[in-house]
């Protein structure tokens, strides 16, 4: 181990532990980094991922609305022309009577 003697109190201060202590702070600090910026990537396609999510379901609620609201046309028209017919047809028989 690599030692130094400090002027000041005589002590002697082993320099691979600093170093190493010094290293290791680096170290945790850029894992924390890379850990926070991997979270941040993580949550933005969550985000994405549930957006896309919510539209697909938009979509097709859109889509479910739009077949129901033609199938009651569908049946208004329907009714409409089916009283149309017999109103029709009653006229005829009132003229033939």
């Amino acid at each position: 181990m690599s030692k130094v003697k400090c002027p000041n109190c005589g002590a002697e201060i082993d320099i691979d532990d600093i170093l190493a202590q010094d290293i290791k702070a680096q170290v945790v600090a850029e894992e924390h980094e890379k850990h926070n910026k991997e979270l941040e990537k993580i949550k933005i396609q969550a985000e994405k991922a549930a957006n896309d999510q919510l539209a697909a379901k938009l979509e097709l609620a859109e889509q479910k609305k739009n077949q129901e609201l033609d199938l009651e046309r569908e049946k208004i028209k329907a009714e409409f022309e089916g009283k149309s017919k017999k109103e029709l047809q009653e006229r005829e028989l009132a003229m033939k009577i």
